[in-house]
This record gives C-alpha cells, structure tokens and sequence, in this order.
C-alpha cells in the first residue's frame, strides 16, 4: 500500500543545507562586500550609504529567491506525500468518491474529541476513506493522539505521517527561516 521512505526526506534535507549554506555565503559576500565600502575613503558617506543599501537590496533579492527555493521544494514533498496518502483509500471512481465525501466531513471537525470518536467508529467499521480522512484533518490540525491512534491502527502508514509532520513544523516555522535569510542590520 504505502512504503515508508526516509530516504527520500534526508536527500530533501540535504538539498535545503545546501540551499541554506548557499544563503550562509551569499550573507558572507554581502557583508565583505559592505566592509569594502565602508573602508573606501574616496566614497563620501552618503556615497557610502547609497552603495550599502544598493548591496542590501540586491543581496535581500537573491535571499529571497533562495528562500522560496526552500520553501518550494517542501510544498512538492508536502504534495508528494499527501498524494500518497490519498491514493492508500484506493483509485477507483467509487474510491475517489466516497474519498472526496469522507473529506468534506472531516474538513468540518473542529473539536478532537469529536474527531477521535468518528475516527474510532470509522476503524471500527473499517471505513477507510472517512479513517484517512479524519487522520489527514487531525494532520492538519495538529492533534498528534488522533494522528498516533490512526497509525496505531495503520502501521503502514506511520512513516509518511511522521514525514509530514516534519515538513508541517519545517513550513510553519518562519523565524528559523527569517534567520537563515535574512540580512540583519542592513
């Protein structure tokens, strides 16, 4: 049904350290480039200031950039494991169906206690597509028992559900991402 794949998580890993290292030197090259300046006697201090900030802002540019890379490239993994996890209920049109309609219900849980009980009578029931369903709202919405009693019930599973949750934390972490690219005190 479903194969876990770490693998593929640690080469995702590796290529956003690389993004970051390229970040890393581009600051670096920044801020030596800002030092050169502010060391050019023959540049007036206004002089001075218009070139910094023509550096900051070209620098701000390629930082952005790189970030967006970042960030592109968790969205497609988000993408590619959500769709695994979606296709686990089954490809046929009835599948598909019965999928889209267990969604709609799941997507109207606002409470985990409520979310637990119609997840408990779904496996009872073995309902798979409203199971999957309320696990991928419980995934969204960060209620972690809903998640483990899912992946109790559905082992194979497990590993893509902690992949995703790794890659949500990574996506909603944006101070760590404002520190990696961003150029503080230009």
């Amino acid at each position: 049904m479903i194969k876990e794949n770490h693998m593929s998580l640690d080469a995702l890993e590796k290529q956003l350290d690389e993004i970051r290292d390229r970040a890393e030197r581009e600051k670096n090259s920044h801020w030596g480039r800002i030092k050169q300046i502010d060391a050019d006697a023959e540049l007036s201090d206004e002089g001075k200031k218009a070139q910094r900030d023509r550096f900051a802002e070209s620098a701000r540019e390629r930082l952005r950039a790189l970030r967006a890379e970042e960030e592109a490239r968790v969205d497609a993994k988000i993408s590619e494991l959500e769709r695994r996890l979606d296709g686990a209920t089954g490809t046929s049109s009835t599948d598909v169906i019965a999928f889209r309609d267990a969604q709609d219900r799941a997507e109207r849980l606002d409470d985990a206690d409520d979310a637990k009980r119609m997840l408990d009578r779904a496996l009872r029931s073995n309902d798979k597509s409203l199971a999957f369903a309320i696990f991928r709202r419980a995934l969204d919405a960060n209620w972690r028992g809903l998640v483990a009693d899912f992946t109790t019930a559905q082992p194979q599973v497990a590993g893509v559900a902690q992949d995703l949750e790794v890659l949500y934390r990574h996506r909603a972490n944006t101070m760590a991402r404002t520190l990696v690219y961003g150029l503080l005190g230009s």
